[in-house]
């Protein structure tokens, strides 16, 4: 009588010592993809009517493009001060969003390897420069942020006056900066030769003031809360470019009274008040009184 045969006892033994296969790991990988929100904040949202179309073209089609990840640690994207490998997602997010809703397969790119969060939200800068898609107000978005992150790679170099005027400070590293350059998405950048504006402009063949405005755009966007940044960078919002970087300018300037409200001593302020009363109480006339406490009740009014 023929021996009764184990097939999957035999077929697991001849396969556990087997390599580990590219599917097999990117289907790992896969399964612990992160979202960080620092960086997803550099992906212009998707109106609703965009976000369904996107995803009914994904339901019926499937995912096409791969998603783009990072291969890096927990210690350098901030989330501990662990070694452990983790896979950031840098483009893709709601590709991944709707695929992990409505349970679909998609791909991913090779990991790319940046040393630094910067360097990652860099990438991810350019990435979205070149695009075609982009709306005005969302190319006005990416020219800012690139410039004041080229801008924060040239400030040891130099330093720029309010009138616009570039001074390289006479150290050592002043000479040695002539030859430092930053690769940017293939472009090089001379540090120490033209201006962070210059650079740009020429790049997109605008000019340096446009550039030095998308920069307070940027910024301004930045401080805007949620769904008004996104209505803006969706260029759905009734604000103009001007009244955005306005209304950055009040936010900081309201954040600068905060500040203020916060080192005051109202105590230490109210016995300064009341001992030069004292002290003047018979040089003063009723009316100059009524003066004074008018000028009060004005400074209690604008710190509250």
């Amino acid at each position: 009588m023929a021996k009764k045969v184990d097939f999957m006892a035999g077929f697991n033994q001849a396969t556990q010592n087997l390599p580990v296969s590219v599917f097999s790991e990117q289907e790992k990988i896969k399964k612990s993809l992160m979202v960080i929100d620092e960086l997803k904040r550099f992906i212009p949202a998707l109106s609703e009517e965009e976000y369904k179309q996107l995803e009914n073209n994904i339901i019926e089609h499937g995912c096409k493009d791969p998603l783009t990840i990072w291969l890096t640690t927990e210690k350098v994207t901030g989330i501990s001060e662990d070694e452990t490998a983790i896979y950031v997602i840098l483009d893709g997010h709601n590709r991944y969003e709707i695929c992990q809703k409505n349970q679909i397969d998609f791909k991913i790119s090779n990991p790319l390897k940046f040393e630094t969060m910067d360097m990652a939200k860099d990438y991810m800068i350019n990435h979205q420069l070149g695009r075609r898609n982009l709306n005005p107000e969302q190319i006005s978005y990416f020219r800012g942020l690139k410039y004041i992150s080229l801008k924060k790679e040239k400030g040891k170099y130099e330093r720029e006056e309010h009138n616009g005027k570039f001074y390289h400070y006479e150290n050592e590293a002043s000479e040695s900066a002539q030859n430092e350059t930053k690769n940017h998405n293939g472009k090089i950048y001379h540090y120490g030769k033209t201006t962070t504006a210059q650079d740009l402009a020429k790049e997109f063949n605008i000019s340096e003031k446009t550039i030095r405005n998308d920069a307070l755009f940027a910024k301004s966007v930045e401080s805007l809360p949620d769904k008004l940044r996104a209505e803006v960078l969706q260029g759905k919002s009734s604000l103009t470019k001007a009244e955005v970087i306005e209304f950055g300018k009040s936010g900081e300037l309201r954040q600068n009274q905060e500040n203020v409200k916060k080192t005051v001593e109202p105590s230490a302020v109210k016995n300064k008040i009341i001992n030069l009363l004292k002290q003047n109480s018979e040089h003063l006339t009723v009316k100059e009184y009524k003066d004074l406490i008018s000028e009060i009740k004005l400074i209690i009014k604008n710190l509250e």
